[in-house]
């Protein structure tokens, strides 16, 4: 589910993108269009034609099922930025040579330049939330790229004024100046630096190729440019873009459909993990230790039905729960614990939300996995659940004052319950499970769920 601040984002894009390709086309009918070198001509046209795909590939982003704001508010960007590229190089080639327009053709120059720099930085960042470049070594590369952009854009504005990229005679006519090819250093230096990282990265090359691809029509479009005069370069960018989108749509559904059986597989043994032979006969046993056989065995026995359905239920119903009956049948496992260790565990609730939805036994893992695992070797422990609304997001708290552990191994193969639950919260709501453990301090488990859309439009913060 995107934010609403993404989709209003992508909606007003849409509707710029549209308006100026309608106002293109009337400008073009009644200025002689026709009239102006076949060179320009052409050079018009695909620029044209590149903003009507920014507008398919803008209303594609649209109703696409990317869950990853980040990369898709960056990728957002990067069709916008390159779209008032493409038009500021439609009106610098219009008026080109125009004294009457030359301050328009100076403003349109600038920012056809102004924000190809801004495309190369967009498209950098693209990059590091994408692969998720935040270790040290990728930092200082970071650091290095910003400064290096920071300076090309404040000669670009200098530029403006001293004229030592590009200048305009008195008649309006476009002129390179002495300095033209320094003006491509960072789109040198960006390609150089975003082949090094592609090829160093340990990712799947069906992640990077799209990268590549991005890489490689635009210099093409460049080449053509440098030898043929048609300035395809930002019309390669756009193709480029409209590639990026499809190869990685495809790869994130190739990973989607392995994920889902990987999930699958992790159901079943979580099932299997969760509904244990020695926990039944404990639990059974303690049932049939009970002395007073009225009330106190009927509720016991009430509670490992339900227990046992809960757990059954996983394996045949793909329905998400409330909250509130996620709570109810944790509390049928607490109690057929305490049967057994009575006393153990202490669970203290703070609930404040508890009617949004959330896959079935989520807070019983958490639960679970603390009674097991944190107070091994103590006499008693405390668990606190918590649960709020928080930028229009619903948090679940588990924190206990148990054992702790390393929680740089809280999703590996030793953990099939919490690797179920993250895959089965990303999947099912877009959900989100962090583990924040210390040896010795306890651990902190949090769920954050996203609130649906209707929830948001009726109950508006």
């Amino acid at each position: 589910m995107k934010p609403r601040k993404l989709i209003g984002f992508l909606i007003v894009s849409i509707i710029i993108q549209a308006a100026t390709f309608i106002g293109n086309l009337f400008l073009f009918a009644n200025n002689g269009f026709l009239q102006l070198d076949s060179q320009v001509i052409v050079t018009i046209t695909c620029d044209t034609v590149a903003i009507l795909i920014g507008i398919l590939l803008s209303a594609c982003l649209l109703v696409s099922k990317t869950t990853d704001t980040g990369s898709f508010h960056l990728f957002t960007w990067l069709i916008l930025v390159n779209f008032f590229i493409l038009q500021s190089g439609i009106i610098s080639l219009f008026f080109n040579g125009n004294k009457d327009y030359l301050i328009m053709n100076k403003l349109a120059n600038f920012f056809f330049y102004f924000l190809g720099l801004m495309l190369l930085i967009i498209f950098f960042h693209y990059l590091v939330v994408y692969f998720n470049l935040y270790s040290k070594k990728y930092r200082i590369v970071i650091g290095v790229f910003d400064s290096i952009g920071l300076i090309y854009l404040i000669l670009a504005i200098l530029n403006y004024f001293l004229g030592f990229y590009y200048y305009f005679d008195e008649n309006g006519n476009y002129f390179r100046g002495s300095l033209f090819y320094l003006s491509i250093g960072l789109s040198a230096f960006t390609f150089i630096l975003v082949i090094i990282i592609l090829f160093t990265l340990k990712e799947p090359f069906g992640k990077k190729i799209s990268f590549f691809t991005y890489i490689t029509i635009p210099i093409i479009g460049m080449i053509i440019q440098m030898f043929t005069g048609y300035a395809l370069t930002n019309v390669g960018v756009m193709i480029s873009l409209l590639i990026l989108f499809l190869i990685n749509y495809a790869y994130q559904n190739s990973v989607l459909i392995k994920k889902n059986l990987e999930l699958e597989n992790q159901k079943v043994k979580l099932m299997f993990s969760q509904i244990q032979p020695h926990f039944l006969y404990n639990s059974l046993s303690a049932i049939m230790g009970i002395d007073d056989c009225g009330k106190k065995t009927f509720n016991a026995i009430a509670d490992f039905s339900d227990y046992l359905r809960g757990n059954l239920n996983l394996l045949v119903n793909e329905k998400m729960i409330t909250f509130a009956k996620e709570i109810e049948h944790t509390n049928a496992y607490l109690r057929l614990q305490n049967l057994r260790t009575p006393n153990k565990v202490n669970v203290s609730y703070d609930i404040e939300e508890d009617e949004f939805l959330i896959p079935p036994i989520s807070l019983q893992i958490l639960i679970e996995n603390a009674v097991k695992y944190a107070f091994k070797g103590k006499d008693k422990g405390n668990i606190d659940v918590n649960s709020y609304l928080k930028d229009d997001s619903y948090y679940i708290e588990v924190i206990d004052d148990g054992n702790g552990f390393d929680d740089n191994i809280a999703f590996d193969d030793t953990h099939t319950g919490l690797r179920y639950l993250k895959s089965r919260l990303e999947t099912t709501c877009n959900g989100i499970l962090t583990i924040k453990s210390k040896v010795g301090f306890g651990t902190t488990a949090t769920i954050i769920i996203p609130k649906e859309k209707k929830e948001i439009e009726n109950n508006p913060s």
